[in-house]
């Protein structure tokens, strides 16, 4: 694992992704870029073009993108985070009731992404919760 921290901009009011350092990171051998939109625990939002920009990476060594999109709807401005979902196919995208909505005693949550990642997921979720305990 390699991590790919948010920067402070140089006005130190607001944090934003490095793009060129991600690209840096990146190799042929990189499976997964994960991210956390909005971002806990600064609160930054990445823009549509930066998630362009993240799929573009990705896309470059087929790598999938997985958003962690938990706090997407929380945000006190009213303006809605953008999504990576459409963005590029290979795209995962968790999220649930617990932070955005104050519901954690639910335990509810959710996952898009292609068919065969979901069904995948599924199967996974399932077999574990079926399974004995030890």
């Amino acid at each position: 694992m390699r991590p790919w921290p948010l920067r402070l901009a140089a006005d130190g009011k607001r944090w934003h992704v490095d793009l060129d350092h991600l690209r840096r990171l990146v190799t042929d051998r990189t499976r997964l870029i994960i991210l956390c939109n909005p971002n806990n625990p600064t609160g930054a939002r990445l823009p549509a073009s930066d998630l362009d920009g993240i799929c573009q990476v990705a896309a470059a060594a087929g790598a999938w993108v997985l958003s962690d999109e938990i706090y997407r709807g929380a945000e006190l401005d009213g303006a809605e985070t953008p999504s990576v979902w459409g963005r590029y196919e290979r795209v995962i995208i968790t999220s649930g009731l617990s932070k955005a909505y104050g519901l954690p005693g639910l335990r509810i949550g959710w996952i898009v992404s292609s068919p065969q990642v979901v069904a995948t997921t599924w199967a996974i979720t399932t077999t574990r919760q079926s399974a004995p305990a030890r």
